[in-house]
């Protein structure tokens, strides 16, 4: 699945996050959904708390994607998430 989502960080600055992932099995729209809004939440909810600058080192040291997974797999198991791509947006 994929997931196109905008933060503002806390300085103000919008940031377009892209996730991509895969499950183990096939998932209802249902429960992707459900996937979907949690990891909006949490994204929106890391960024608020941060700098543009601590937002992008938490990302490159995978800690963000680790507190994605962590949430998602609750939900349901996936073999694979990702942030493929983030864009500062001016």
């Amino acid at each position: 699945f994929d997931l196109v989502h905008d933060v503002t960080t806390e300085d103000d600055r919008e940031v377009r996050v892209k996730i991509v992932g895969g499950t183990l099995k096939k998932t209802s729209s249902a429960t992707l959904n459900a996937v979907r809004n949690e990891l909006e939440d949490i994204l929106d909810e890391k960024a608020s708390e941060q700098t543009y600058n601590e937002f992008m080192e938490n990302i490159f040291l995978d800690k963000v994607q680790e507190d994605l997974r962590d949430k998602a797999n609750e939900i349901y198991p996936f073999r694979e998430l990702e942030i493929r791509k983030t864009e500062l947006k001016e």
